[in-house]
Parts: structure tokens; C-alpha cells; sequence
């Protein structure tokens, strides 16, 4: 199994036995999926089993859990996908289950990750992601990585109650600078 490590976290693709108590718990709880479209719906563990099956035998979507280097606890995931291959494009989205972590770099640092394996081992040559305008700490990750606005969707979704933009980032690979090394182990499980 491959592994993409940057300094405090690594990711690897997601398998069944990856999807525990926690991995459920993020996927329910209001404060991890805030920002989410997951938010409209309860998951169980076989949902979110299924999804990760489905995932894995995608051949336009690639699922990464994100792992702490010290411990090798999973604390979020990160998908890249749909992959357009013709195009060279594809989406990041990316989550991180594990509060006590989040404002600490973690998560740009799994996005810096997910640039790499996009860029480097999936070849692509653009990345796109979106946000809710008010999820204001995703932009900050987006924007440390490098991505850049490239436009606004005027009353696209209803959050809280209220309709809100969603906030469209681009990152072109000739724009791209990685922010630390990234190693890659592979390993027999």
C-alpha cells in the first residue's frame, strides 16, 4: 500500500477497515459536516462502507484517509475526483473529522499532500475545489496551498438558513509550489 507523508500527517487510500466509530461519528456530527452536503443525511457504518467500496473501484475518484505520522490515527479524509483525464482537471475536497485539530496546520498540510499526489502521480494539470463563502478557515487552507479564486457563485446553496455564495478555486500545476517534501513509502499489508 502506498503512503504519502508530509511531516506531521500522511495519506493513503481508504479501505473498509478503515471506517470505525469515528469515521461514523464525523460523518453525523454538525460541527464536521457543516460545510458538507453529507449534512442532509444520517450515515451508518454500511453507508459509508459502501461509499469507500465505491470509491476504490472508481476509476475517476481516489479516497485518502489522513493519518497522524505519531500515532497513525485516522483524522479526516481527502478525495481527489472526478478525474477528467482528457482535460488533465480534477476536484480536491477534503475534511477533517478530529476538532482538537483543526486551526493546527493539519489540514494544510494533507491538501499540500493531496497537491503532490495530484500533480505528481495522477499527472493532472489543474485542480478545482469549492467552497461555502462563510467557511472562511477552507479558503485559508485552499490559498496556503497556492489555489487562487476564480470566481463566485451568487446564492448557490442554503446554509443556516440562508442563502450563500459558493467560492470557485483553481490551482494550475505550473502555479503550484509545494510547501514541504513529501515522501512516499510503499508497504505490503
Amino acid at each position: 500500500m502506498k503512503r504519502w507523508f508530509g511531516e506531521r500527517v500522511y495519506l493513503r487510500e481508504l479501505a473498509g477497515t478503515d471506517v470505525g466509530d469515528s469515521y461514523v461519528r464525523w460523518m453525523n456530527d454538525s460541527s464536521t459536516n457543516r460545510f458538507m452536503e453529507t449534512r442532509f443525511s444520517t450515515h451508518t457504518r454500511e453507508a459509508i462502507e459502501a461509499f469507500v467500496a465505491a470509491k476504490r473501484e472508481s476509476p475517476h475518484e481516489y479516497l485518502f484517509g489522513l493519518f497522524m505520522v505519531e500515532d497513525e490515527r485516522h483524522v479526516g479524509n481527502l478525495k481527489i475526483g472526478p478525474v477528467n483525464k482528457h482535460h488533465g482537471t480534477a476536484d480536491i475536497s477534503y475534511f477533517l473529522g478530529e476538532a482538537g485539530l483543526r486551526g493546527r496546520g493539519v489540514a494544510t498540510e494533507a491538501v499540500g499532500i493531496g497537491c503532490f499526489i495530484a500533480f505528481q502521480t495522477l499527472e493532472m494539470q489543474k485542480l478545482c475545489a469549492g467552497i461555502y463563502a462563510p467557511n472562511i478557515e477552507s479558503g485559508r487552507v485552499l490559498e496556503k496551498n497556492g489555489f487562487v479564486v476564480e470566481g463566485r457563485r451568487r446564492s448557490q446553496v442554503v446554509f443556516e438558513g440562508q442563502r450563500e455564495a459558493v467560492i470557485e478555486y483553481g490551482l494550475l500545476r505550473e502555479d503550484w509550489v509545494p510547501r514541504g517534501p513529501v515522501r512516499i513509502e510503499t508497504r505490503e499489508d
